[in-house]
């Protein structure tokens, strides 16, 4: 005997809160089943994606191979060759640096810059007196 076929006089409360849930159930079932085909083609596609990226990886590193060559043969200049160069220059500001400091701690120690002194010059020759 279905629930349609039932007499009314046979229904209780339980009953009829037991088949609502029956209902709401078969119907998440229902749901559940339609979404399974497109879970199982996305399933199929993430598994095709992870498949491939070892050959991904295999091209990204054949590219930067053919850089790295490309790169070798335009001559550019090694760190081991730049290192002697870098290391004069560098010295050379700093001396120029240490030069301009210098001069900044002279200034200050001796209140005026050399050659501006507000005294008259003394004469290199002495004029004998009369």
């Amino acid at each position: 005997m279905s629930d349609d076929e039932r007499p009314p006089e046979y229904v209780t409360p339980w009953c009829i809160r037991h088949e609502t849930e029956l209902r709401t159930q078969r119907t998440q079932i229902d749901a559940i089943n339609s979404a399974m085909p497109k879970l199982v083609q996305d399933v199929n596609d993430i598994r095709t994606r992870v498949l491939m990226i070892p050959e991904r990886i295999g091209e990204t590193l054949a590219r930067v191979d053919e850089k790295l060559t490309h790169l070798e043969k335009r001559g550019y200049v090694t760190p081991e060759e730049f290192d002697p160069v870098k290391r004069i220059v560098y010295g050379l500001v700093s001396m120029v640096l240490v030069a301009v400091i210098g001069a900044m701690i002279a200034v200050v120690m001796n209140g005026r810059p050399n050659g501006s002194a507000k005294t008259p010059p003394t004469p290199a020759v002495s004029v004998p007196a009369r």
